[in-house]
C-alpha cells in the first residue's frame, strides 16, 4: 500500500538530483559599462573619466592635470570586465550610499579631496552611481578603487609623471 508512494517520492527526489537548476545571470545590457570619474580639487588634482565596456574598450577623457590631456581609446585584455564586476561585489557596492560623505559623529572628512563617481551598469535597468569624497573614510570603496585604477591602468594612462 505504502510502496507505489515510497517508489514515486524517491523517482521524483532522484529527478530533482540528477538535473541541478542552476541559476543564470540575466544577459548584459546591450549598453553595459563601468564608468570612473574624478573631480577637480582644491589644489592641483588629477581629474579624468574613464567608460570601460564588457568587451575591454575603453574612452578615456584626461581633462586636467593628468599624464597627457585629451581623449583616447583602447582595449584592455579580455578578463577586465570580469575583474571589475568581481571588485564591485567585494565593495558590496549595490548597498553603498548614493553619496559617501562623513556619517554623523564619524572622523572628519578632508574637504579639500576630490570626489570619484563611480557608476556601474551591467544588466538592464540595474544602474547605480555612487560619489564618493575621498577626504572621507570608507574601506569598501577605497579598496574598489584601487582595484578599478589597477585594472584600468591608471597609472599609466592617467597619473601625471612627477
Amino acid at each position: 500500500m505504502f510502496r507505489p508512494v515510497a517508489l514515486a517520492c524517491s523517482s521524483l527526489a532522484l529527478a530533482a538530483c540528477a538535473s541541478p537548476q542552476t541559476a543564470k545571470a540575466p544577459p548584459l545590457a546591450s549598453d553595459a559599462f563601468i564608468k570612473v570619474a574624478e573631480s577637480p580639487c582644491y589644489f592641483r588634482c588629477t581629474q579624468f573619466e574613464i567608460v570601460v565596456r564588457p568587451d575591454g574598450a575603453y574612452t578615456l577623457d584626461n581633462i586636467a592635470n593628468t599624464r597627457k590631456d585629451g581623449k583616447s581609446e583602447g582595449r584592455f585584455g579580455p578578463d577586465v570586465w570580469a575583474k571589475a564586476v568581481a571588485a564591485f561585489d567585494e565593495a558590496k557596492f549595490d548597498t553603498q550610499k548614493n553619496v559617501l560623505e562623513m556619517e554623523p559623529g564619524g572622523a572628519p572628512c578632508i574637504n579639500d579631496a576630490p570626489f570619484i563617481s563611480v557608476t556601474r551598469h551591467i544588466y538592464p535597468g540595474d544602474e547605480k552611481k555612487v560619489q564618493w569624497y575621498l577626504g572621507c573614510p570608507s574601506k569598501p570603496l577605497s579598496e574598489l578603487t584601487l582595484k578599478l585604477n589597477a585594472l584600468f591602468e591608471y597609472k599609466t594612462l592617467t597619473m601625471p609623471d612627477n
